[in-house]
Order: structure tokens, then sequence, then C-alpha cells
């Protein structure tokens, strides 16, 4: 184990760090395409926040200029539409005080260890069941995962979102309604989750959580009203709308990238149906989710809740790519019964043991997946999270809800 812990760490730093002192690590060019890391455009954000374009911050050829701006000596000729909540802009204020390349390094440290400290208080709290080697285990797990690599790569904001959800947890199952509510606010920067964040304290009627998050939500929208103007939050909702819809756009935004049922039906069916066969799905796991949290509801804590519902988000999200993924390591951290694959072979319940499994081995299944891309267009990822939630339905219906409802705490 030990052995295991100290390659994961040497190939993290190898894979992460190397790229990121190289010369240009932002930009590259298959072909006649450029291709822009996703940091950038965070780093983009900062920048027109204090610039004196601030109130132009979805003006598609203010972003166009301010991008080649900070690419340069590259050129873009078509826009990396930044599709964030207009928040996002004010909050990546920081990232001007510094270049890109530090602003980068100081991302992509300073997040995962932040987040991986929340799953590890996380797990210490509510899976006492794992030892210091199990937690270390599950930790190094995530972070060589495939998911969180591409996150880094990327300087994506996943594990930011991974924060927000344990954070969220901890304040649910501890009665911590400020914290509970400050995470579901700092988590619309992702607004394709809100429905399943917002879902369990209304569920559970946890009034004062849902207005500790909307006078924290009301406080981001002023100050970012104070930067960039109200114009622009009155505006997000349309040009998100254009931003996904836009063929002039190298925002890869293509559902066909994508590795949920969105994505998987979108390698076989035409866009317009698949959309209303992603809402149907969506609304179908929303009132099953429904009934999760009400069963949650009579318990002290509510850890299968919360995993099945971020097992629910990997499948039917409106919008994941790769590297949100991250987020499932507080399903595993929350539900495992233990570390061991032999153990977890020889569960009585073959759900749970599917479940368990397909966990354990997720961090190398989803570097097959990457693999697999070579020789087929259909996101085999998307697969593998209908796999992990169907066994979640299995084993909730079968053996949590109508059996023993308290073996969900």
């Amino acid at each position: 184990m030990l052995l295991m812990l100290l390659l994961g760490t040497a190939y993290f730093l190898f894979i992460i760090f190397a790229p990121a002192l190289q010369g240009s690590p932002f930009t590259t060019r298959v072909g006649d395409r450029l291709q822009i890391m996703d940091f950038v455009t965070w780093y983009q954000a900062g920048v027109m926040a204090v610039s004196s374009d601030r109130t132009l911050i979805y003006d598609p050829s203010a972003q166009l200029t301010w991008l080649n701006r900070i690419i340069a000596p590259e050129h873009s000729l078509v826009p990396f539409y930044i599709a964030y909540p207009p928040f996002f802009f004010s909050l990546m204020t920081p990232l001007s005080l510094v270049s890109l390349k530090v602003a980068y390094l100081l991302w992509i440290t300073i997040w995962p260890i932040v987040a991986l400290a929340a799953l590890d208080q996380i797990m210490k709290l509510y899976a006492q069941q794992f030892s210091r080697i199990d937690r270390a285990l599950v930790l190094t797990s995530v972070l060589i995962s495939q998911p969180s690599i591409v996150s880094l790569r990327l300087g994506q904001t996943s594990w930011w979102l991974l924060l927000c959800l344990c954070l969220l947890f901890h304040g649910i199952a501890a009665n911590k309604d400020r914290i509970a509510g400050a995470a579901i606010a700092f988590s619309t920067i992702k607004p394709q989750y809100i429905v399943f964040l917002a879902l369990p304290p209304l569920i559970l009627k946890r009034w004062p959580l849902l207005v500790a998050a909307a006078v924290m939500e009301s406080a981001l929208l002023l100050m970012t009203a104070c930067n960039v103007g109200w114009q622009n939050i009155i505006k997000y909702p349309s040009w998100l709308a254009y931003v996904e819809t836009s063929e002039a756009t190298s925002s890869s935004i293509a559902a066909q990238s994508m590795v949920n049922f969105r994505g998987l039906a979108s390698s076989f069916l035409p866009s317009s149906f698949c959309t209303v066969l992603m809402l149907v799905a969506l609304i179908a796991a929303l009132i099953w989710l429904i009934r999760v949290w009400r069963i949650g509801s009579s318990i002290s804590n509510f850890r299968w809740p919360m995993a099945l519902t971020l097992s629910a988000a990997s499948v039917v999200s409106p919008h994941l790519h790769d590297h949100d993924l991250v987020f499932l390591s507080l399903a595993a951290a929350l539900t495992l019964p233990f570390i061991s694959i032999t153990k977890a072979a020889k569960l009585e319940d073959w759900s749970l043991s599917a479940w368990s499994l397909l966990l354990m081995y997720y961090p190398f299944l989803t570097w097959l997946c990457l693999m697999a891309r070579g020789y087929t267009t259909v996101p085999v990822l998307a697969i593998l999270n209908l796999l992990l939630f169907i066994s979640a339905i299995v084993h909730f219906e079968r053996s949590i809800a109508p059996a023993a409802p308290a073996r969900t705490c």
C-alpha cells in the first residue's frame, strides 16, 4: 500500500507539474486547430472583471479580444466562450494579481489540497470504519484517477465542486445550515447541478438552510452587480442558452463528448430527440430521489441519500464532462463498507457488491474508458456511470428501503 502511495504521488507530480513548468503549456495546435486550456478562460474572467471592459463580460468580441491578449503571440479566430455565471468573474479577480503560469500552479495546488482535506474529514466523521491507511488509499486513488488528472491538466473547477459537496453533506448531516447554504451558493458556478443540490433541503424542509443559501447567493449577486453591472446578471440565462447552441465556438459544449446519459444517447439519436429524452430521464431521476430523501429524513445521517444523488447526477445531469466525476469520490467515502476488493466480492447482496467493486475499481476503469476513445465514439465512461447508478437503485430498492431503512445511516 505504501508503494502504491509513493508511485501514485510520483505519477501525479510528473503528469501535472512537469507540463505546467514548460514554456507554453496553455495552448497547443492540432493541425490548424488551436486548443486552449480551460484555466486560461478562468484567468481571462478575472482579468476582464478588473478591466475597462468589465461591463462587457458576455460580449463575444470582448471575450475574444481579451483571450488573444492573454495567449499572445498565439491568436484565435474563434471564441472560447466563458459559460460561467457572472459572479464567477468577480471571484476570479485575485488571479489577475499574478501571471497566468503562477495562477495556474497555485490553482492546481491549492484546490486539490483543500478538497481532499475536506473529503478526509468527511471520512473521519462519517466513515469511521476506515483506518488511516484506508483513507490514504481513497485519497490517493482519487488524486491519480483520470477525472482528477484531466481536471488538473485543464485547470478545471471540479475540485471546487467537490469541496462544496463535502461542505453541503456535512451541513445537512450535522445541522449546520449556514455551511450547507454557503456550499449551495458557491456551487452555482456549475448551474447544471443546482437541482440536485437544492433537492435535499427542499425535501427535508430545511428552510433555514435554504434561507442561508439565498442570502449568500444574494451577496454574491450584489458583489457582482457592483463589479460588472446588473445587466450581465440579467443577460446570463440567454447567454448560457446561446453558448450551448452556438456552432461558432470552441467551448467543447458538444453533447457527444459528455460522459452521461445525454452523451450516450447523442451517439445514436438525433440531438432534438436526445434533449427530450434527457429531460424525461432527469425528471424520472428527481422523482426517485424525492423518495430517497424522504426515507432519509427519518434517520440522523444521510450518507446513502447523498451518494445516490451524486450517482444520479453522474447520469442525468444536463451537462457533464469527465473531469467533474471526482465528485463520485464523496459517494465512495460515504458508502463503501470497507476498502477491500476481496470482501466486496463476497458480499451477499450482489447489488451492494457491484456498487462497491465499481467504486473501488473506478480510478482504474476511468483510464480504460479513456483508452477506449481511440476505438469508439461511444462514451464508454457514460456506460460505467450508468451501471453504477443501476446498482445503486437496485441496492436501495431491494435492501435499504423496504427491509431496513436504518442501514442507510
